[in-house]
């Protein structure tokens, strides 16, 4: 244990001293404003009648996105007196000029005809883009599999909420917000709750960084082996997995190595259909994970998750988040360089890790052990939906509604 707790300090310890020196989120003259504004908000937040914390309860030892220290999850309740918080400006801006690019890169490909067609007298060029194509097709195949596996999923779902939801639940206004066909009334009431305090935080609290800082955060992320037209971002803890201490129930340990090269132990559980959902949605989404664990942590869930890399194309960490003066990551779907919003939906236990992109986000359920739970089985189909949407961002707010959540009164 006692490597567990150096892994976690190490880490941790490490993030705070590159905080002192580097690049605020708002501008010097918005601090005090923004600071005040943020915690009267987040104390309105906190009076909603509920035993759970401000946004969801550390149980890891890791610096996974539920575990920092410093985070309001794990702070006395009041005013904080510590000086705000900063981002890590790590990354370079990417600059380029494309204007005439498409004219040369046409009479380049003509160059590149003829050359093949001297250089490749066996046809080993034509031999690959055949195999390319089967790919494709087999591709395609999968596709058209799943959609029928999608129509059925809902015939399903709509028989079995009939026969097990009380009829209070499943005509409640947000019952769509879990996608599982059974769920008891305290814990949908406890998600709605949850949910909509991150919209609130988000809506009245979150102040959006400047262009310029975007730049300095931009990402180019790798494409997917077969590429698609649509991109999938998943958080980790509590919504893939859930890491806990070796005293709780578990299903397997794995070994992390931070950068420093320091051992620990990962006492891990697995959300039933995670694998099955990974490997169905890859074939609709390149998948990216999204979390605000450390990269050392991310890097080796993902690889026991995905150990041949099929399904997984590329991962964001923390330092890919944005920090707020109080201490929240935020995943800001902005930075990523080679993809557009309106084909990105992300998937997170907490609403207001996509507080910039509501209309983007998909609110999940936290997990930590349930083996009878199926929301990634019946996000599925919402997902597989979605694929065939032009506007992700569009067909999500109308679905979901998530802004007409703030005004719920629950009872």
């Amino acid at each position: 244990m006692d490597n567990i707790y150096k892994f976690r300090a190490s880490t941790s310890v490490q993030h705070l001293q590159h905080l002192n020196n580097d690049k605020q989120f708002y501008s010097e003259d918005e601090q005090t404003d923004t600071k005040q504004k943020e915690e009267v908000c987040l104390k309105q937040i906190c009076k909603a009648p509920s035993k759970m914390s401000h946004f969801s309860q550390n149980l890891t030892g890791y610096q996974t996105d539920d575990s920092d220290k410093d985070s309001p999850k794990n702070r006395q309740k009041g005013p904080t007196s510590q000086k705000p918080s900063k981002f890590r400006n790590i990354i370079s801006g990417i600059e380029g000029d494309i204007e005439g690019a498409e004219e040369e890169r046409d009479e380049d490909i003509q160059t590149q005809k003829v050359q093949s067609n001297n250089e490749d007298p066996y046809n080993i060029k034509n031999q690959a883009n055949k195999i390319q194509q089967r790919m494709k097709e087999y591709n395609n195949q999968q596709i058209q599999q799943v959609k029928i596996q999608r129509d059925v999923n809902s015939d399903i779902e709509l028989s079995k909420a009939k026969q097990n939801i009380q009829c209070k639940m499943f005509n409640h206004p947000f019952r769509h917000l879990i996608y599982g066909p059974s769920i008891g009334e305290g814990t949908f009431k406890k998600f709605l709750q949850l949910t909509q305090r991150g919209l609130i935080y988000s809506t009245r609290c979150l102040k959006g960084p400047s262009n310029n800082f975007i730049k300095t955060k931009m990402q180019v992320l790798p494409e997917a082996r077969i590429p698609k037209a649509k991109t999938l971002l998943l958080d980790l803890d509590e919504t893939l997995i859930h890491s806990c201490s070796s005293r709780e129930i578990y299903q397997t340990c794995i070994l992390a190595v931070s950068d420093q090269g320091e051992e620990a132990r990962i006492y891990l559980n697995v959300r039933p259909f995670c694998q099955w959902f990974l490997q169905q949605m890859s074939l609709l989404y390149t998948i990216y994970v999204y979390t605000a664990s450390s990269s050392a942590y991310a890097n080796t869930i993902v690889k026991y998750l995905d150990p041949k890399g099929l399904w997984i194309s590329g991962i964001l960490s923390r330092q890919n988040c944005l920090e707020t003066k109080n201490g929240f990551y935020i995943k800001d779907l902005r930075i990523i360089g080679n993809k557009q919003i309106k084909n990105m939906l992300i998937v997170d236990n907490l609403t207001h890790s996509f507080g910039f992109q509501i209309d983007n986000g998909i609110p999940i359920l936290e997990w930590h052990n349930d083996k009878n739970d199926q929301e990634l089985k019946y996000l599925a189909t919402y997902l597989m939906e979605a694929a065939d949407q032009e506007d992700l961002g569009v067909f999500n707010k109308n679905k979901l509604r998530l802004l007409d959540l703030i005004q719920y009164q629950f009872d």
